[in-house]
């Protein structure tokens, strides 16, 4: 990824003495304990996000983008767990430079790899001791150990070169201990959810990626429900080069434009190309630096837009009344959670419409068929009982207003006989029901 250039300058009254900041060898050792042991604060995402990255950027530099990478996750009976890329491999040389040296990358220069710190090629460091290096170039295939020695510096050790048919690229293996099985698989699904070619996973059975219930999607957005894999517990995540990022809202200075804020305050995955953002040195977190910041808010203003454009075909398309308020209620209904509310700061109701009448509310009145008097609705709903040991039951109330909702059933009753019994199955409340349940 192309680094944002600093365009920070100094001027000076007059010559000063000065000498330049640098590490001394005896400070070494406490540097890059700092860069293993405290720059990651998810040590085992760590391990999982960088050396798939640098297995995507790899697979991006050989013309392999479209193929998945191949994961494998550790288990009881191999407790190691395997990224390998089917990249251009790397010469011993290369290998010495880029694992041996913080900061070296060979990513700076193009946006077309996610890659620039120099710093994810040794996050196994974060996790363990030591891990291991294989190199597959032109039908060889030489392992490496890298490893904390007793200096507490580090050094990488060549093991053995020998013959191969496999294809070129790299594959990295990290020991794993016992009791983190469970948690590499469940960081593993959490990133890996997000990538657009998945990668082909063995090694855990119980690896599973489960599909994602949007509610709106754009030209590169998407609301999303959240679920146990979700990487971000509440709000909007920045998916770029494949990692995705939580976004604070409140860290970016809107200035007049506060509204926007509330795009991000939705359950939200949000694609952002590679050098849009600027991301922490851990790559756990964004930089809200002023290039960040405006790149931020040009997305919330084009994901305004469109979802604006997509209340408005609602309106148009709608084939009645009722429809529009249901709508108005996705707008301006707390209730409904609806991925349109956020809207609600920004939309003005004035400007809301249905084939030329003002849309002032989501309430439907009741009225007899003469159009005069007020009729009225049974609204049928589960709550908790007290009298009878906290069981639910089924209650109907009288109403004359309908509040406007897609997910309602409405019963025309059109017998004498109670239909109570009918009812009631539609109140349940899970996926293949409708009712709302209140304790």
């Amino acid at each position: 990824m192309i680094v944002q250039a600093n365009t920070a300058t100094l001027k000076q009254s007059q010559n000063f003495d000065s000498v330049s900041f640098g590490i001394k060898r005896e400070g070494l050792a406490h540097i890059f304990n700092v860069l293993r042991n405290q720059l990651y604060s998810d040590k085992v995402g760590a391990v999982i996000r960088e050396y798939s990255a640098n297995a995507i950027d790899a697979q991006v530099e050989s013309g392999n983008q479209n193929r998945p990478i191949e994961v494998t996750l550790p288990n009881p009976l191999n407790m190691h767990f395997k990224v390998r890329d089917y990249g251009l491999g790397l010469s011993e040389t290369q290998v010495r430079d880029i694992y041996a040296n913080y900061g070296e990358s060979t990513k700076r220069g193009t946006n077309e790899q996610i890659g620039q710190l120099g710093l994810g090629s040794k996050s196994g460091f974060a996790y363990g001791d030591n891990f291991l290096i294989r190199s597959f170039q032109n039908g060889t295939v030489t392992s490496y150990n890298a490893f904390i020695d007793p200096s507490q510096i580090g050094q990488i050790a060549k093991l053995h070169s020998e013959s191969t048919n496999e294809q070129d690229g790299i594959e990295i293996e990290v020991p794993v201990n016992g009791e983190d099985i469970e948690l590499f698989r469940k960081k593993a699904q959490s990133i890996y959810k997000h990538f657009k070619i998945k990668p082909n996973v063995k090694g855990n059975k119980d690896f599973k990626i489960n599909s994602e219930e949007i509610y709106l999607q754009g030209s590169d957005f998407k609301f999303v429900s959240l679920d146990n894999d979700s990487l971000v517990d509440y709000g909007a995540a920045a998916l770029m080069g494949n990692i995705a990022y939580p976004i604070d809202a409140d860290k970016v200075n809107w200035g007049d434009e506060a509204a926007l804020s509330s795009v991000f305050k939705r359950n939200v995955v949000v694609d952002f190309n590679i050098g849009d953002l600027e991301v922490s040195a851990s790559r756990e977190a964004l930089q809200y630096t002023p290039h960040t910041q405006k790149s931020i808010i040009a997305k919330a203003r084009k994901i305004k837009d469109e979802c604006l454009a997509e209340v408005h075909n609602k309106l148009t398309n709608g084939t009645s009344m009722y429809e529009a308020k249901c709508v108005y209620n996705d707008l301006f209904d707390y209730y409904t959670d609806s991925s349109l509310s956020f809207l609600s700061g920004i939309i003005q109701k004035k400007d809301l419409k249905f084939k030329g009448k003002d849309l002032t509310s989501g309430v439907w009145n009741v009225f007899r068929s003469n159009g005069e008097n007020y009729a009225s609705v049974k609204r049928y709903e589960i709550e908790r009982s007290r009298r009878y040991n906290g069981t639910d039951k089924v209650k109907g109330s009288e109403y004359q207003q309908i509040d406007a909702n897609k997910n309602c059933a409405y019963v025309i009753k059109d017998m004498k006989s109670t239909i109570i019994n009918r009812i009631a199955p539609l109140c349940e409340w899970d996926k293949n029901h409708l009712g709302r349940k209140f304790k």
